[in-house]
């Protein structure tokens, strides 16, 4: 298959955005566009992102990599491998971000008042710069929030707006996707037949996770969010490259990407808990389910490459993977 060298931009913030389009977050940046057609070439595996997961004692299951927005589940996952999933006999998807209780929770964590205002933390120029950029967040909101929470929130909306621009470029209509995003659709799909789906992992666990970073990397994320504005930001040229990368089945563009944002000091203090981190609280899990069989597990295709991604760490446990 032909491999796709991905443009990256010089801003960490740029890939980040990227970055959590595949990978997730517990939903908290997806958004639901129509499915596009794809320039590139097309590629061997007619489902892009798929594999099968075999037990040391012959117990199958599925392991499904997802973007979280611009691609439809019925894109990703086109017949016959349809019925993989409407088959399974457990689902297992990151997070349940339409749960009330998990909802609830994570909200709680998300906007708990910091002891110390974020223009403290910031400064004033910093401050105007964020609320210049994200109108839509309102300023006293913003400066009551932890700067983990502050930067998780204004990536999300950083997500969603990039989603938004390269379904304006491409052509698509997104206020008329009405459809379920892909995960969400895994979700309804599992509801649906009476079955329901398993997290892998708690928002509050997610929470954990992120505020455990030091915070001095999410001020310096912070900053540079206040100081780029959107004509040299190319969020959504990346954006783009890595849907049509997607699209193909590209595993090595993805790989480029998890490479890129794992080295230097600050943007691997962000890429660990938002990729390897997960990986390796999702695997204190998966081992028990694959070895059960039956099962379809779905998470962002950005957990899938290199020595620490799933497809390894599985391999490594002593499962047979096969990509599909």
């Amino acid at each position: 298959m032909h491999t796709r060298t991905l443009a990256f931009a010089p801003r960490r913030s740029t890939l980040l955005v990227a970055l959590l389009g595949l990978s997730g977050c517990g939903g908290a940046a997806t958004t639901t566009l129509p499915a596009q057609t794809s320039s590139l070439e097309p590629t061997e595996h007619s489902a892009p992102f798929l594999w099968r997961v075999e037990s040391p004692d012959g117990r199958v299951s599925h392991l499904m990599g997802t973007i979280h927005g611009a691609v439809t589940l019925s894109e990703a996952l086109p017949a016959p491998h349809d019925a993989l999933l409407t088959t399974a006999t457990s689902v297992h998807v990151e997070s349940l971000p339409d749960d009330p209780q998990e909802i609830a929770a994570f909200g709680q964590r998300l906007m708990a008042p910091s002891a110390r205002p974020l223009v403290a933390v910031l400064g004033l120029e910093t401050m105007h710069g964020l609320v210049a950029r994200f109108p839509s967040f309102p300023r006293e909101r913003l400066d009551a929030l932890e700067p983990w929470a502050a930067f998780f929130v204004l990536l999300s909306l950083r997500v969603m707006e990039v989603l938004q621009q390269h379904a304006q470029q491409t052509g698509a209509d997104a206020a008329a996707a009405e459809n379920p995003g892909m995960d969400m659709a895994i979700i309804q799909q599992s509801r649906a037949r009476q079955l329901p789906p398993h997290p892998l992992e708690r928002l509050t666990e997610l929470a954990d996770i992120f505020e455990g970073v030091d915070q001095a990397v999410y001020r310096e994320m912070l900053v540079e969010f206040a100081t780029t504005d959107d004509a040299e930001d190319g969020s959504a040229e990346q954006m783009a490259q890595m849907v049509d990368a997607y699209r193909a089945g590209d595993l090595d563009a993805i790989a480029q990407l998890v490479d890129a944002l794992n080295t230097g000091e600050a943007t691997a203090a962000f890429f660990r808990p938002l990729i390897t981190q997960r990986n390796h609280l999702w695997m204190t899990r998966l081992p028990a389910i694959f070895n059960t069989g039956g099962a379809f597990v779905a998470v962002g295709a950005a957990h899938m490459p290199g020595p620490e991604g799933l497809v390894a760490q599985l391999r490594a446990a002593g499962f047979a993977v096969t990509r599909l």
